[in-house]
């Protein structure tokens, strides 16, 4: 809890230029949503490896993205 709100996150990484949404398992994904649909705060921290970058992004922006481009995440995208 935070301030009132619940947040869940989940932390993932790629030595790819690429982010794959498949990455996210089931279960963490059920939770996200469920979390994200009740108005809480759910998003990710995304580790890039090559890059040594670390980004955060909205669980329900990259939900979002990826349903409307059918393609991974691309650290351009962020």
């Amino acid at each position: 809890m935070y301030k009132g709100l619940y947040f869940e996150f989940e932390a993932k990484e790629t030595y790819k230029e690429y982010f794959y949404f498949h990455l996210i398992r089931k279960n963490q994904n059920t939770k996200l949503k469920l979390v994200a649909d009740y108005k809480g705060i759910a998003f990710l921290i995304i580790y890039f490896g090559n890059y040594e970058e670390f980004f955060l992004v909205d669980y329900l922006t990259l939900l979002n993205w990826v349903n409307k481009n059918k393609k991974p995440f691309h650290t351009n995208d962020f």
